[in-house]
């Protein structure tokens, strides 16, 4: 996906990140809550942990957003 336009804000949600495409938009929520419960539980293995983690990451990278999600207030922050 080319990337054309993109914004980010956060709120009590998480971040939510809108970008536009060339021939389609799509509007992300990142609940960093809720990811942060998930990888702070105790059963959950190191390699799921690093999966998630990866996963989300990717995404981010994918729509040009160079930042990894557990740091996105301060990117938000700073590119705002």
């Amino acid at each position: 996906m080319s990337v054309a336009y993109k914004t980010l804000k956060e709120s009590t949600v998480g971040t939510l990140i809108s970008v536009k495409g060339k021939s389609q938009s799509i509007c992300l929520t990142i609940d960093s809550i809720f990811l942060n419960k998930i990888l702070k539980d105790p059963l959950m293995s190191k390699a799921s942990i690093k999966d998630l983690d990866g996963q989300v990451n990717d995404i981010l990278k994918i729509i040009n957003i160079n930042c990894e999600w557990d740091k996105l207030s301060d990117y938000c922050s700073a590119n705002s």
